[in-house]
């Protein structure tokens, strides 16, 4: 189950139809597009923490942000340069809020590859409703 503010609490997998568990049912793939030797991990998520399973040891520095907060590009610039950094590195999320920035960037890529099996049990869960057919959707 998701974790985080706003999310389900445990008492809820009494009631789920169905349960999805990470590396059975799911496992989460990583990539960093443009990486450089020297990053700087630039996030404006809830639980920035969570990403930290993921960096490379490339990472110099991390600034957390409040989750959908603008970035500072004076700050970011200035940081940037006081950690010898070669690129900043920000989620594919983050990026978007990037577009007027002039310093290189690396693209920490998320994605989650779900089994088959587990796609099919959702299909099956959707489609047992009369109004959802396939020939509908």
């Amino acid at each position: 189950m998701p974790s985080g503010l706003y999310r389900e609490n445990i008492e809820s997998y009494k009631e789920a139809h169905l349960v999805v568990t990470e590396d059975k049912d799911y496992k989460r793939i990583t990539s960093i597009t443009h990486p450089t030797k020297r990053m700087l991990l630039v996030t404006a998520i809830a639980n920035p923490s969570r990403l930290d399973a993921f960096l490379p040891k490339e990472v110099v520095k991390k600034l957390y942000f409040r989750d959908h907060a603008p970035f500072d590009l004076e700050l970011l610039e200035k940081e940037f340069y006081q950690n010898n950094a070669t690129s900043l590195l920000v989620t594919s999320k983050d990026l978007v809020k990037l577009q007027d920035c002039n310093l290189p960037l690396s693209v920490l890529n998320l994605k989650l590859e779900i089994c088959p099996k587990v796609l099919e049990e959702i299909d099956r869960y959707i489609f047992s409703y009369p109004c959802n057919t396939k020939e509908r959707l």
